[in-house]
């Protein structure tokens, strides 16, 4: 599905480390730079997205599942990741920094007759906040002992103010 000779590398620049503090310098580079003198870094991002696209495909295998079911008008499909993977950039082969790519985790929410087809939302949310949104949703009585707020409102309207911090 992903062969060696179509693999493309991320970017990986010169300077890339130049707008990075000296503790993130210090980071950088150990476990990325040992993958690179030993000619293994298009292998690893091969690895890398086969095991994507293995994870897809048994996602697709659920829902595919589920939409054949007497379920699927019923059911709340909550999907979600662990945080994102360096796989070159910034000189990291690493989940453990704060960039972007890093810091990152998917996070998809439908619910039948509430969920907009092709909404996106692009608050910033915490996983923290699952469990009060899955209350909400069920119609369960509310709770005041949990950390997370519900995101049900950016479930119904991705668009709309969310002044919380993640």
């Amino acid at each position: 599905m992903h062969p060696l000779k179509k693999v493309q590398l991320p970017v990986c620049r010169e300077d890339d480390l130049e707008d990075v503090p000296p503790m993130g310098r210090a980071m950088a580079g150990k476990t990325f730079n040992i993958i690179r003198e030993h000619g293994q870094w298009k292998n690893v991002v091969q690895g890398y997205l086969a095991a994507c696209s293995f994870a897809d495909a048994c996602v697709g295998h659920v829902l595919d599942a589920l939409e054949r079911s007497r379920y699927r008008d019923n059911t709340i499909v909550v999907l979600w990741g662990d945080h994102g993977y360096h796989i070159g950039e910034k000189d990291h082969f690493s989940k453990s920094a704060l960039w972007k790519e890093a810091s990152r985790t998917p996070l998809i929410i439908h619910v039948p007759g509430v969920s907009r087809k092709g909404g996106r939302c692009k608050r910033p949310v915490g996983l923290v906040d699952l469990y009060p949104t899955l209350i909400e949703l069920c119609g369960l009585p509310a709770r005041d002992d949990l950390d997370g707020r519900s995101l049900a409102p950016l479930v119904r309207d991705p668009g709309r103010e969310w002044p919380y911090p993640a």
